[in-house]
């Protein structure tokens, strides 16, 4: 690794919203917030500490989350700090980047991914390091995650080479990041319904996606004027890192994988 990369700080940040106790999926859980689900034994959020433990690149850790998980004990080698949340997901997405300490770059995930791995963050954040734009933002292709994990349903951008979805994994240069939260807000507002957050780039990339055209530099190009900032979109070579837990059938894959030990981190296709 390069002297530059090694000597870079960059620290952690693990969003994981507000507890709440009207939502079907986390009623049937059985609990009032995501990060809590229990997996092969510990609460969904402990396998992304683990994670974060692991890299090479993390310093400390800050939990944007309720302010009562200060009452949690959480197993991590490296430094935890709870930041109470707020009420939006960009919201917190802000509160990462201006709470999460001293270090020139953070990398912000969710509570959500418990199959993300240290050796996938090391890999992102290289890449991030590496390149010179000052807000990225990870991407599964939809190629990848079908060929490893068929049964997954993900929402897909669907470009000239490939379907993209996201990745749950941000990396944000703190100094020069300067994007619109009005417009963020909007783009996640959007996240579901992928051509009206393409719309927002304007015509002529609407008129890409429509006839399956757009490639990621058009995204990042025109995602820059629009956000404010230099944008990078970072394709992850590992399928694991397009499967969230969002709903039962999510975690119902999750937990085979994790009894069957079906799983293997370490592969990148």
């Amino acid at each position: 690794m390069a002297p530059k990369l090694r000597n870079t700080k960059v620290n952690a940040v693990i969003l994981t919203g507000k507890r709440t106790a009207h939502n079907q999926f986390l009623q049937l859980a059985g609990v009032t917030n995501k990060a809590l689900i229990e997996i092969d034994g510990k609460a969904m959020i402990q396998h992304v500490i683990d994670a974060l433990n692991d890299s090479r690149y993390i310093e400390r850790i800050y939990l944007v989350a309720p302010e009562d998980f200060e009452e949690l004990s959480f197993d991590s080698r490296k430094p935890i700090e709870i930041v109470p949340c707020g009420d939006t997901v960009v919201e917190n997405l802000m509160l990462a980047v201006s709470k999460s300490g001293d270090a020139e770059n953070v990398v912000i995930t969710t509570c959500d991914n418990p199959l993300f791995r240290g050796v996938m963050l090391d890999r992102f954040a290289q890449r991030c390091l590496m390149a010179d734009a000052d807000f990225y933002y990870s991407v599964g292709k939809e190629s990848v995650i079908s060929a490893s994990y068929p049964e997954v349903v993900r929402t897909y951008v669907q470009g000239k080479d490939d379907g993209y979805t996201g990745a749950n994994v941000y990396f944000v240069n703190k100094a020069r990041f300067s994007a619109d939260g009005k417009m963020l807000a909007k783009i996640d507002s959007y996240r579901k319904t992928p051509w009206k957050y393409i719309r927002l780039l304007g015509l002529s990339s609407l008129l890409k996606f429509v006839t399956k055209r757009i490639t990621l530099e058009d995204v990042e190009a025109r995602a820059s004027e629009v956000i404010g900032c230099r944008f990078k979109l970072v394709p992850m070579p590992f399928p694991e890192c397009g499967i969230d837990v969002d709903k039962m059938s999510d975690l119902v894959l999750v937990r085979r994988l994790f009894q069957k030990r079906e799983w293997q981190p370490a592969h990148a296709a």
